[in-house]
């Protein structure tokens, strides 16, 4: 079970909360996405435009780790999904909103 601290920090940075904002809404049933797929959404979300290496880069060696201790996605090195029911990750994606806007 993942720890309450590793829970807050992967909700902590708005790259982690985009990732898995783009799972949540991810069409597929199991909440998974090659890494490919991943990175072109969240690129999108954040308007890199053609900065996908450095993102890809930092999301395979800093952002997926994070959320993995975490116990939110499994990432195999090809596909990221969700370790958890869809439910946590919006309450969690709701609760980090609530600090922003408070």
């Amino acid at each position: 079970m993942a720890r309450i601290d590793d829970r807050f920090g992967a909700f902590a940075d708005a790259t982690r909360r985009r990732v898995l904002r783009v799972l949540c809404t991810s069409s597929d049933e199991a909440s998974e996405l090659p890494l490919d797929t991943l990175v072109t959404k969240v690129g999108e979300s954040e308007r890199l435009g053609n900065e996908d290496g450095q993102l890809r880069l930092h999301l395979v060696h800093v952002h997926l780790p994070k959320l993995e201790r975490a116990a939110l996605v499994d990432y195999d090195g090809e596909t990221v999904r969700l370790t958890v029911e869809t439910d946590v990750v919006t309450d969690g994606l709701r609760l980090a909103k609530r600090f922003e806007t408070g």
